[in-house]
């Protein structure tokens, strides 16, 4: 058996050095950055090696639109998942603010945004000038009971990060991703 031994105080470890076969690691959220890990040994006799994938929002939202897979989907809601905040548009003064929802053929959209910059680069392409506009930044937990309540008040449809690369999901989608969250 090919093991190491070590002495660290009055104790002596023993390492396996023999190759493992380990769960797949959940997918985590570094940095705008969707991260996955892949452990894997190149030539059978080496020690075991690990690929680090990463991607962002739109690349992962691309890769769907042009597969169109249940995987696809799949990454796209372990990337929302992990996010630790999502960002949401409000309109008004501070006091008495309302949530952003748009009308795309008849159906109410909320938007939700990936960062700060998008949120507010989007609702100003959009809302006239002079409106008071804030962006909301709250982490997945409390955005989970926004997202319900936009529900509750008749919104149909989610859109995340309006654009070029975005992702719309119905409503009850959408509730149900947020409510499987392991937080």
């Amino acid at each position: 058996m090919k093991s190491l031994m070590a002495v660290l105080g009055m104790c002596i470890w023993q390492f396996d050095l023999r190759p493992q076969i380990l769960p797949p690691c959940p997918p985590r959220l570094l940095g705008g950055f969707l991260v996955d890990l892949e452990v894997s040994e190149p030539n059978g006799r080496s020690p075991q090696m690990v690929k680090l994938y990463s991607s962002t929002f739109e690349q992962i939202v691309k890769n769907f639109s042009l597969k169109g897979t249940k995987q696809a989907r799949q990454l796209v809601w372990d990337y929302i998942n992990a996010m630790p905040t999502m960002y949401f548009v409000q309109c008004g003064n501070k006091s008495c603010s309302v949530p952003w929802i748009m009308f795309e053929e008849d159906a109410s959209v909320a938007m939700i945004f990936t960062n700060y910059e998008q949120a507010m680069q989007t609702a100003k392409a959009f809302v006239t000038e002079g409106a008071q506009l804030r962006v909301v930044g709250l982490p997945t937990n409390a955005a989970s009971m926004y997202v319900t309540a936009l529900a509750a008040q008749g919104v149909e449809c989610v859109c995340f990060n309006h654009g070029p690369q975005r992702f719309d999901a119905p409503m009850q989608e959408v509730l149900l991703a947020l409510s499987s969250m392991n937080r």
